[in-house]
């Protein structure tokens, strides 16, 4: 199961005047984006491939530190909405 990069779940401004605009497209669309690229490529062949998030990140704690980090940034990203804009 490949990973997606979700959309985010308020506007690229909705948090200024504390992040920009800029900063926030940067940090969602090229920085974990980055993530969800590199985890992607990293799980081909793998025996995870079709397995969902979670147990990519479970399983490969410990066998597979480069996957492990990537999926485990992935993993967290859904948990940031909880401190989105109201």
């Amino acid at each position: 199961m490949s990973f997606s990069l979700p959309d985010l779940p308020y506007a690229y401004d909705a948090l200024a005047p504390y992040m920009s605009r800029e900063t926030l497209e940067y940090h969602h669309d090229k920085h974990h984006q980055a993530y969800v690229t590199a985890g992607n490529n990293l799980l081909k062949g793998t025996e995870w491939e079709d397995k969902p998030l979670e147990e990519v990140v479970k399983g490969a704690f410990g066998k597979n530190a480069p996957l492990f980090n990537n999926a485990g940034q992935h993993y967290k990203q859904p948990r940031q909405k909880m401190s989105c804009p109201q």
